[in-house]
């Protein structure tokens, strides 16, 4: 169901004095008409619009009139019912059924937000008022459907969440009330998982135990959907537990903390190298990963780092910055740019530094992208590591999250990143020191590195090349994609992370990977 937040509920009022001025449309309802329908909500669509379209006037990344884009939302009801039919026609738009008419409609200015969004919710009524198509879409799929193909001309990375989607993704993103299980697939109530430094590790569950009971409800007799619903909970609340481990029956009282999808693995790699794997960015990255690091000095000093990043498609702007800054202790981290030419700048902060400078490669891939771009870019412009892999995926648009009136979200992007050295992260991402992707059929760690130890290994010039093709032409672009074509699959064995921890372990290969290449400065506004 559409949802009416409560300031709504004020503004029919509003609305109709607000639109007196507007030019008043004619809606022709001729075509036929299905009885006993339930009728759309178009005050709710019409709002729901009107905050999305006027966010998309205001703060896309490039000035963008709405007009173009909102008609090519209304090009999406035809989709749905290929008997509905929209067309321009001097100043009016046509919404045609079986070739009549069942709205004719006046149309707005482009740069009108209020009037496209109140033409096309007209028009979303009219089409559900004669096409079973239209009157069969749940009211907040219908409402996605024309917005997503509203922003489809946009970019690849702005979109629209319904409201439960937009309920679900901010759970994965900021977490929430949890004890710290993953449960098995299908065996709905056996413990598959115990996230480390939760209220489940802490009291004492493991993998293997069958909940028996939560809350005095038998686990067994409800969908593993609802048992994961009464699992989880109000931050600070209590979920009274039975579990059985192999014969034993046991009891235990949990208060609910907050939990994040898992996004970190550490371990302790042969020669004391700390291998940090990082796939997401959510609210509880950057702690984890130093919760992570922590637990492997407590086994003894450390003498390098692997950090991979491969298929990390990024996550949270904040929180990648926040991870550079954990190896970074001086400098720029990244720059942002939106369409107004403001610049906002993140810089690193020593006392955040918990490495103290040891030897660091990072891995990259062409699943690499946004938020872990913004840490490879980081810290090979620093100085601070050797970027490992293919060239990245090359996201670097950022998208603001704006929730709309009816709690739905509009992912949009907002503004440009740029490296610490300038470059723009957008299409060609960041290009490796040591690009593993020329070497094609029998991978030889052991022949790169002599290559790299006997100079014949240059990694600066195609990072020279990579950081002057941002401001080139398409040729030079070309070329820097072909010298580091992008791969997107994980090698067996793992060339890469073969590569990576024969170069952290050795000084003079560390210091070749990085021979000459120039330390990016805070650059200029």
């Amino acid at each position: 169901m559409m949802r009416l937040s409560p300031i709504a509920l004020l503004l029919p009022i509003l609305l109709v004095g607000a639109c007196a001025s507007d030019p008043e449309p004619t809606v022709v309802a001729v075509a036929p008409v299905a009885p006993k329908q339930k009728p759309f909500p178009t005050l709710e669509a019409f709002l729901t619009l009107e905050s999305g379209y006027k966010k998309v006037a205001d703060s896309y990344v490039d000035d963008k009139p709405i007009g173009p884009l909102a008609y090519n939302g209304l090009l999406a009801l035809p989709k749905i019912d290929s008997r509905l039919n929209v067309y321009q026609e001097k100043n009016f738009i046509h919404l045609a059924y079986d070739g009549v008419d069942a709205a004719l409609l006046q149309e707005p200015g482009s740069e009108d937000a209020r009037g496209w969004a109140r033409i096309t919710s007209e028009a979303m009524q009219a089409a559900a008022r004669v096409s079973p198509n239209v009157r069969d879409n749940n009211p907040d799929q219908l409402v996605k459907t024309v917005f997503m193909a509203t922003l489809s001309t946009l970019d690849p990375f702005s979109r629209y969440l319904t409201p439960d989607e937009a309920k679900e993704e901010r759970t994965h993103r900021q977490g929430f009330g949890g004890i710290g299980v993953t449960l098995e697939p299908t065996d709905p109530t056996l413990i598959s998982g115990v996230v480390p430094e939760t209220p489940a590790e802490e009291g004492g569950l493991a993998p293997g135990d069958r909940i028996m009971t939560v809350d005095d409800l038998e686990a067994a007799g409800i969908a593993q959907v609802d048992l994961i619903n009464k699992l989880r909970g109000k931050v600070g609340s209590n979920v009274v537990l039975t579990l059985r481990r192999a014969e034993k029956t046991f009891g235990a009282t949990l208060t609910r903390r907050t939990i994040y999808d898992i996004t970190v693995q550490g371990k302790r790699e042969a020669n004391d190298i700390a291998y940090l794997r990082v796939t997401g960015f959510n609210a509880g990255t950057s702690t984890s990963l130093r919760l992570a690091y922590q637990r492997l000095l407590r086994t003894g000093p450390l003498k390098g780092i692997v950090l991979d990043l491969r298929g990390n498609p990024g996550g949270l702007l904040d929180q990648g910055w926040d991870v550079a800054d954990m190896f970074i202790s001086d400098g720029p981290i990244m720059t942002m740019r939106d369409r107004r030419g403001v610049v906002s700048e993140r810089d690193a902060d020593p006392d955040d530094d918990i490495a103290r400078g040891l030897p660091m490669v990072v891995l990259v891939n062409g699943r690499t992208a946004s938020a872990s771009e913004v840490v490879a870019a980081a810290l090979q412009d620093s100085g601070r590591a050797v970027v490992i892999g293919s060239a990245s995926y090359g996201k670097g648009l950022v998208q603001s999250i704006m929730e709309l009136n009816n709690q739905g979200n509009l992912y949009l992007t907002t503004k440009r990143m740029h490296a610490p050295s300038g470059y723009h992260l957008q299409r060609l991402g960041v290009v490796p020191a040591l690009c593993t992707t020329p070497v094609t059929t029998q991978p030889d760690a052991d022949k790169l590195m002599a290559d790299l130890r006997d100079g014949k290994l240059n990694p600066l010039e195609l990072i020279r090349q990579r950081r002057a093709a941002d401001a080139s032409d398409e040729i030079a672009r070309t070329l820097v994609a072909a010298a580091c074509p992008t791969v997107t699959v994980q090698r067996s064995p793992d060339f890469d992370l073969d590569i990576g921890m024969k170069v952290v372990q050795d000084p003079g290969l560390m210091e070749r990977a990085m021979r000459g290449i120039p330390i990016a400065a805070k650059p200029n506004s």
